[in-house]
């Protein structure tokens, strides 16, 4: 699995086309030690010739032609971009579909909710459907592990699954009130959780201002800690029961019948996340001075 980050910036890019704030002004009167940023745009790579798109950003034409490993092999049309992944109907997830819509046939994932917003009511989004096949449409399900990427024939070394998480968010604006009312609002915004053999990849890039706070993180983490324990409790208790699983062993892993107990490990995931979150509010104020 290989990730490369194809633009960072937030909505407009940096400096945003019509801000004058100090940072903005200070990169245009080249004051400001920093380089510019285009819209955020994320490709994860199963294969060394294949790239899976997260999302579409109105700057991804330009994303693309910046980077050799995205230039076509044949002619007179190709890509190596096999399929994508929408995050949301926002503006900034799906504009940059326009720019791949020459006669190139698209293989794109999203919620049925998206897939539905950006289509029923968005005439413009009909020119996706003038290449030959047109461009296939996949339902993500929620919370199911589906795989995105397989060789033929079946490859276990090269699948790359993914499963989707609903995060708190909405359906942007341009959406209307009667659509709105007929679509899951839990499908509206959501991460992705990448798996290719021993790695592992989350794509969160909307999540809210106010989504749940560590100690709520950590407390439904336990409670589920918890579930676990009780169904283990209720099997073990009835006649017959055996849970002995070594031969499920991973015999890669060291001293792997001593790890610490799940409570343990959950306390110790959410001492990771605040660290990182951590980091994270360092480098936001590092950009912001």
């Amino acid at each position: 699995m290989r990730i490369k980050v194809l633009g960072s910036g937030a909505g407009g890019g940096f400096p945003q086309w019509n801000c004058g704030c100090p940072n903005c002004r200070g990169l245009r009167d080249r004051v400001l030690k920093g380089t510019s940023r285009t819209q955020a745009q994320v490709a994860i790579s199963p294969t060394k010739a294949n790239w899976i798109l997260l999302n579409a950003s109105p700057d991804v034409r330009q994303q693309i032609l910046s980077d050799p490993e995205f230039a076509p092999t044949q002619s007179p049309r190709s890509t190596p971009i096999a399929a994508i992944i929408l995050t949301s109907a926002d503006v900034d997830s799906v504009m940059g579909l326009l720019h791949l819509r020459e006669f190139q046939p698209l293989h794109i994932y999203a919620t049925t909710s998206v897939r539905r917003a950006v289509t029923e009511e968005n005439s413009l989004f009909r020119t996706l459907e003038r290449s030959r096949p047109p461009v296939h449409w996949e339902d993500l399900p929620i919370d199911r592990v589906i795989p995105i990427f397989q060789q033929m024939p079946s490859d276990a070394k090269t699948t790359l699954s993914c499963r989707t998480m609903s995060v708190s968010g909405n359906f942007p604006d341009y959406v209307s009130a009667s659509l709105r009312a007929s679509l899951l609002k839990e499908e509206a915004v959501i991460g992705l959780e990448f798996v290719q053999n021993d790695k592992r990849f989350v794509y969160a890039p909307a999540l809210p201002g106010q989504g749940l706070t560590l100690d709520q993180i950590r407390a439904k983490l336990l409670e589920e800690i918890a579930s676990e324990r009780s169904v283990h409790d209720e099997l073990m208790a009835r006649d017959k029961a055996n849970l002995d699983l070594f031969w499920l062993r991973d015999e890669s892993l060291e001293d792997s019948a001593n790890l610490p107990d799940p409570d343990v490990l959950a306390a110790e995931i959410v001492e990771d996340l605040r660290a990182a979150l951590e980091q994270f509010a360092a480098i936001a104020e590092e950009l912001g001075d």
